[in-house]
């Protein structure tokens, strides 16, 4: 498992490395360099699901749950601080 984390990290670093050359203005092709670096981080990801017993299916559906969750515990807590602030602010 530690050599496919060591892979993921790596190809990850291309990516980033592709689009670092954007950012210096090098000569940068998107459509071409971009797809083939996360076809590889892809595959890591893959072959690291697979290794735990996950499909990408599932990943995704448990991702999805977490962000759900999220979602719901910003939202509370932005509703929190909005009460809060209502019972310290002075009326006008």
């Amino acid at each position: 498992m530690a050599i496919l984390a060591l892979g993921l990290c790596a190809e990850a670093g291309e990516v980033a490395g592709e689009l670092n050359k954007a950012n210096r203005g090098l000569n940068f092709d998107c459509a071409r360099s971009i797809p083939q670096e996360l076809g590889d981080v892809l595959w890591f990801v893959t072959r690291m699901a697979d290794e735990c017993g996950y499909s990408l299916r599932d990943l995704a559906a448990l991702n999805q749950k977490k962000l759900e969750a999220r979602q719901r515990a910003t939202a509370l807590q932005r509703h929190s601080v909005t009460a809060q602030q209502r019972e310290t602010d002075p009326e006008p």
